[in-house]
């Protein structure tokens, strides 16, 4: 009867402990499904937060390109005295005197000749050839200043990873950087 014993008991104590690694796996499966779920939440949040992000900044971009459209047909019509949506070289030297007379600080190194914006050389300037010579003015001042942005480019992502090396977590980390942006605002 003592080996009989010996199996009963040792079977028993097999379900039990089975029964009890089930239940620990059971909870453990539960609690990772769970943290998962949380997990998609979160990103689920965060996606949409994107979003939102990124269609205020697109509709900013799109307002902004409008507001710079605008602008830059103004001063494209400033020159155009007849209206013909067209700059001839009489329009836009009597412009480029009456300019200077209102700032005599500057004279006429200070602005570009016709030359440089009659881009295809017929003797008119179109507001597409306006457009091109103003765009090419923003590339090259991007090229003189893109020494400047890498600098600043470098020394925000310098204080980024010295503000994530000081947080714990990536809450606390959203706190720093709103709280030195608060700072630096004031």
């Amino acid at each position: 009867m003592g080996a009989l014993g010996g199996v009963l008991g040792f079977v028993a104590g097999g379900w039990i402990s089975g029964r009890r690694i089930k239940k620990k796996y059971e909870k453990e499966k539960k609690d990772i499904l769970q943290y998962l779920q949380m997990q998609d939440d979160v990103y689920k949040q965060r996606d949409a937060q994107w979003q939102k992000e990124y269609t205020k900044l697109y509709n900013a971009y799109e307002k902004l390109q409008s507001e710079t459209l605008e602008r830059d047909y103004e001063e494209f019509k400033a020159p155009d005295t007849n209206n013909d949506d067209m700059i001839s070289r009489a329009e836009f030297n009597t412009y480029v005197k009456k300019y200077l007379s209102s700032f005599p600080e500057l004279s006429e190194r200070d602005f570009p000749r016709f030359e440089e914006f009659d881009l295809d050389g017929d003797g008119i300037v179109s507001f597409a050839e306006w457009q091109k010579f103003l765009q090419q003015q923003k590339l090259v001042e991007a090229q003189k200043g893109k020494g400047k942005e890498q600098g600043a480019y470098n020394e925000l992502l310098n204080a980024l990873y010295e503000q994530s090396t000081q947080a714990d977590s990536f809450s606390n980390l959203q706190k720093n950087t709103a709280a030195r942006q608060n700072k630096a605002i004031r």
